[in-house]
């Protein structure tokens, strides 16, 4: 839903993907209470394949130097790291299906929605990694500890970027691409097996 008056993007973007965002919370299986090892690694092999095309076309793009997009365009080596470290090959890791389905990242707006939805999961990383942490004990997958202790500083500043920016037609394509990335992210989650149907939701 969007609201006609939200008083940043950041919030405009957070009220109009708040339904797809927390039903996908609820159908990851890896958000299930019994969750292990496979389910980690089918989900990390999932987000590779739907991340890899998306990440080097989005980062390209004119970015505040503040930003770091350098720093931020890595985490496909991320999700790379952890298939090695499930047992992966390189060959095994060229396999992994793709997503076909390209976003529409023509605008700023639309950056910044995609990367919206990007730079959360690593807020969400967080919370997973406590979850798994006994399932996944001894790894502690690189995915999951994301940008370590700058995390949350990193989030911060993404955030205030975005809200610094005053262009209703921006805005619009954000909010737009926002809903547009979560859609994309549960519907390929769940046809690579990572994610549940709809109507298999499990509390968190």
């Amino acid at each position: 839903m969007m609201h006609a008056n939200p008083s940043s993007l950041m919030q405009a973007m957070r009220e109009a993907s708040h339904d797809l965002h927390l039903r996908l919370e609820h159908r990851l299986t890896i958000s299930s209470p019994d969750a292990d090892k496979d389910d980690y690694v089918q989900y990390i092999r999932a987000m590779w394949g739907w991340l890899s095309p998306i990440e080097p076309r989005l980062w390209s793009g004119e970015w505040p130097v503040a930003l770091n997009a350098t720093q931020r365009s890595c985490k496909t080596a991320w999700l790379e790291e952890d298939l090695r470290h499930a047992g992966l090959d390189a060959s095994a890791i060229a396999n992994i299906p793709l997503c076909t389905v390209p976003p529409r990242l023509a605008t700023m707006g639309e950056r910044i929605g995609w990367a919206y939805v990007i730079e959360g999961a690593q807020l969400g990383g967080q919370v997973l990694r406590k979850r798994l942490a006994l399932a996944l004990d001894p790894w502690v997958p690189r995915w999951l500890a994301g940008y370590g202790s700058q995390t949350a500083a990193n989030w911060k500043i993404f955030a205030a970027y975005v809200d610094s920016t005053d262009d209703p037609q921006l805005s619009r394509d954000a909010i737009r691409a926002a809903v547009a990335a979560f859609a994309s992210l549960a519907t390929w989650l769940q046809e690579q097996k990572a994610c549940r149907a709809d109507g298999c939701e499990h509390p968190l």
